[in-house]
């Protein structure tokens, strides 16, 4: 049975796009914004991570610098999520927010 999937990839610069590309075309990805698609595909009794990046590695040569992040829903309707390939990383908005001191610098003293 098809599973629908979530896929987001930062290959760098020099990744192999196109194995990787050869892999969507041939599920019929959807494209979902920048390196974000959506495919269907049957994890053939494989837990759908493995599933998922059996196809990759079977198309595409992963470095260990490269990342691949998976969504999908588990059987009880629950959507999860988690690197199949690479890690996680600092984000590139960590420090932006504001963060209130809880003091007032009007306050008389």
């Amino acid at each position: 049975m098809k599973k629908r999937f979530w896929l987001t990839y930062d290959l760098g610069i020099d990744g192999d796009y196109d194995g990787l590309y050869a892999l969507l075309d041939e599920l019929e990805a959807v494209e979902c914004g920048d390196s974000a698609c959506s495919f269907e595909l049957d994890p053939r009794k494989k837990e759908p991570p493995a599933a998922v990046l059996a196809e990759v590695r079977r198309h595409a040569k992963l470095r260990t610098k490269d990342r691949i992040y998976l969504l999908w829903r588990k059987n009880d309707g629950s959507i999860t999520g988690r690197f199949i390939a690479g890690k996680r990383r600092r984000s590139p908005w960590a420090g932006y927010a504001v963060e209130s001191s809880g003091e007032s610098e009007d306050a008389e003293g």
